[in-house]
């Protein structure tokens, strides 16, 4: 990064869009006062040598503060989103999408929240979005499965913006994840959260990159990458099995031997041992889940702890990075 410090960057990942992107700069350029110095850096996400590339490279010409990133091949949305908090060199940085359905003044309303506030992350929510009825109720549902599963606390009704610190987005180049999901992660570094409305507009231009396939993959992704809960699932079918057989257990035995009844010969202990071995296949599946849990939490190679400030506290023996 830059060591000359601006106030703020615009991280704005390009998957296919074309016709927004100098929509984009004028609306930045229109709300943005002249007493903030930011730039826009446009990631350019597999398009190479093509419409999107020629693009950007003409607006690089046509705004000097305007910078563009071209990645070789797709790497993802939070790729790029990685690549831009990497070579920003804002104070301040927002994150968002390439597809106008934020307006450039809900998101600059955003980062006057964070300075204001002294915020390290704003995230922005949503009241109603301009999505499919079907993906609109996904990603509710998917928000809340996030929060279900142990990752920090999600609100299901957030948005794709957000305004990030640079200490904080410093942090983020320090987590080695390689299947990202940047709010989840943003939240695992920090609670000093604020949160504010904005307005999800309908596509002005073209159609999503996320078809339905890549939804469900990232939402795996999602899930899958930043908890091991869901190694522990067995866990719990473990201990329902071995309730269900200590209750069937009783049930055959008193009607054995007090009200005389009899089954089949051969069926309750049949069903018993089912139950039983069930019980400890599961439950040593479970133990090998919290073990390659603690393998894939140390894979990650994520600091033990991240720093916020210091007061007269200066590190003498080596650098505390966590």
């Amino acid at each position: 990064m830059n060591s000359k410090l601006i106030d703020l960057s615009i991280i704005v990942p390009v998957y296919r869009d074309v016709e927004t992107l100098s929509i984009l700069c004028e609306d930045f350029k229109a709300c943005i006062g002249s007493d903030t110095s930011y730039e826009i850096i446009f990631i350019n996400d597999g398009n190479y040598q093509n419409a999107v590339t020629r693009q950007l490279e003409e607006l690089v010409k046509m705004y000097e503060n305007v910078r563009a990133i071209h990645f070789s091949r797709c790497f993802g949305q939070h790729a790029g989103i990685a690549a831009g908090l990497k070579n920003a060199n804002g104070k301040f940085m927002i994150s968002m999408d390439s597809d106008l359905q934020y307006s450039a003044a809900d998101c600059f309303s955003l980062y006057s929240i964070a300075v204001k506030e002294a915020k390290d992350l704003v995230l922005s929510t949503v009241k109603v979005r301009r999505h499919q009825i079907f993906k609109s109720l996904a990603i509710k549902v998917f928000y809340r499965l996030l929060s279900g599963i142990g990752t920090p606390v999600i609100r299901d009704d957030l948005g794709s913006v957000f305004v990030i610190r640079r200490n904080l987005a410093e942090g983020l180049a320090r987590m080695y994840d390689r299947y990202r999901f940047t709010i989840t992660m943003a939240l695992w570094l920090t609670d000093d959260v604020a949160y504010a409305e904005v307005k999800h507009s309908p596509r002005r231009f073209g159609k999503s990159g996320y078809s339905f396939a890549k939804s469900l993959q990232h939402a795996l992704t999602g899930i899958t990458s930043f908890s091991s809960r869901p190694l522990l699932i067995s866990l719990g079918f473990s201990a329902f099995f071995a309730f269900l057989a200590i209750i069937l257990i009783g049930y055959f035995l008193f009607h054995m031997f007090v009200s005389g009844q009899h089954y089949l010969p051969g069926w309750a202990s049949v069903m018993l041992a089912v139950l039983s071995s069930s019980t400890v296949i599961l439950a040593s599946q479970a133990i090998q889940g919290i073990y390659i849990g603690r393998i894939f939490d140390s894979t990650k190679g994520r600091p033990l702890y991240f720093l916020q400030s210091k007061s007269n506290a200066e590190a003498k023996l080596f650098e505390d990075r966590g």
